[in-house]
């Protein structure tokens, strides 16, 4: 086939679709930059009792955390686990009077997991979002 038969794109009509498509890629990497800025609250938890039964803690409304701060209070140590789906599985032993923060500059935790060993430890937890 000789190249006169080819049908071509006019060069104006080619630069609209061009322009489309990265207007349409300019709004999903807007998108995405939005959800790196943290929105300025910090949510407190109430206070949590860890025992050995795990329990897991998700940040109110479900929208993840860019940040979160765990103190233990004791009476023991403590498990905890940031994004139990995607963490390694090591917990955090976390000591009484320790305070434990994890800053992942996004907005990507969406649940902690924490337990004892034996008996209960309180916990304060905060996070950024």
């Amino acid at each position: 086939m000789s190249d006169d038969n080819k049908s071509k794109v006019p060069t104006d009509v080619a630069q609209v679709i061009l322009l489309q498509r990265l207007i349409e890629k300019m709004g999903v990497l807007n998108a995405k930059i939005d959800s790196m800025i943290p929105e300025g609250i910090l949510e407190p938890i109430r206070r949590v009792r860890a025992t050995p039964t795990s329990q897991t803690i998700r940040p109110p409304m479900n929208k993840p955390w860019f940040a979160v701060s765990i103190v233990n209070s004791g009476p023991s140590e403590c498990w905890v686990i940031i994004n139990s789906e995607t963490a390694s599985t090591t917990p955090y032993p976390l000591s009484i009077g320790e305070v434990y923060e994890a800053d992942l500059k996004t907005a990507k935790i969406v649940d902690i997991v924490v337990y004892t060993d034996s008996g209960q430890a309180i916990l304060r937890i905060r996070g950024v979002r």
